[in-house]
């Protein structure tokens, strides 16, 4: 079978042509809809014939990680200069300071991206929509330390060849994305890392969604029912996990 590719005829990985599937879905599910209510169509096609993975009983998330378990993490003394243990350190300290996705993380180049204000970053999911880049700025609008600068020179410090292109790489250098936009690789980091310190769950994805954050206003979701834009959502968010590593920094 072929692999799945988007409109651009680039692959897309498993979890994300999920994703644009069920979007497609969907927004075809929504045109036929109108197109009944309008006249062109006597019934919808598949209406209630087609079901997403929740409605099949795909279990939802249940809890958000605690501020102290990424406290706990963040505490762990590495028995190397360099490694794993440093690296998925500095992977969550700077994940948690600019709310990068794992794709974009990864991808980042210090000699392409590193600049002298910040990160510059052209997010993976607009790269072929808007392609405008985001700046994680070093300061905040007042001038003081962010917490990115020190994040990022941690993942610097932490890679095990200094001459590797990436911030984020394997042992000989090489990208933890492979040619297709995949992660395998660095999953398999990720899961020694944590199953052996603990059974709850510490998803790459779950792990910036902390409970506090969410009580006191910081997440998206909260914030969007109050009234403030999702770019307000995402500032207060950040503004909460630069108290959280600077806690342990």
């Amino acid at each position: 079978m072929d692999q799945t590719k988007d409109k651009e005829g680039n692959p897309v990985s498993p979890r994300n042509a999920k994703t644009q599937a069920r979007q497609e879905i969907k927004m075809l599910s929504h045109a036929f809809t109108k197109a009944v209510e309008w006249g062109h169509l006597k019934k919808h096609p598949f209406k209630k014939e087609v079901r997403f993975d929740r409605e099949r009983g795909q279990k939802p998330r249940d809890r958000y990680v605690e501020d102290s378990e990424i406290i706990e993490v963040l505490s762990l003394k590495p028995l190397r200069k360099r490694g794993s243990v440093r690296m998925i350190q500095g992977y969550i300290r700077l994940k948690l300071l600019t709310g990068m996705r794992m794709t974009d993380l990864l991808s980042i180049q210090p000699a392409r991206d590193a600049k002298e204000d910040g990160i510059h970053l052209q997010a993976s999911k607009t790269i072929h929509s808007s392609g405008v880049k985001q700046i994680f700025t070093w300061l905040d609008k007042d001038g003081g330390e962010t917490g990115r600068r020190a994040a990022y020179e941690l993942c610097l410090a932490a890679r095990p060849l200094d001459i590797a292109p990436f911030l984020f790489c394997t042992v000989d250098g090489t990208s933890y994305l492979d040619e297709n936009g995949l992660t395998t690789s660095f999953n398999s980091v990720w899961k020694r890392f944590y199953e052996p310190r603990t059974e709850r769950d510490h998803s790459e994805d779950a792990i910036r969604r902390t409970r506090p954050a969410r009580q006191s206003g910081y997440g998206c979701g909260s914030l969007r029912k109050s009234g403030a834009s999702p770019q307000t959502a995402r500032s207060r968010r950040r503004t909460h996990y630069q108290e959280v590593v600077h806690e342990k920094s």
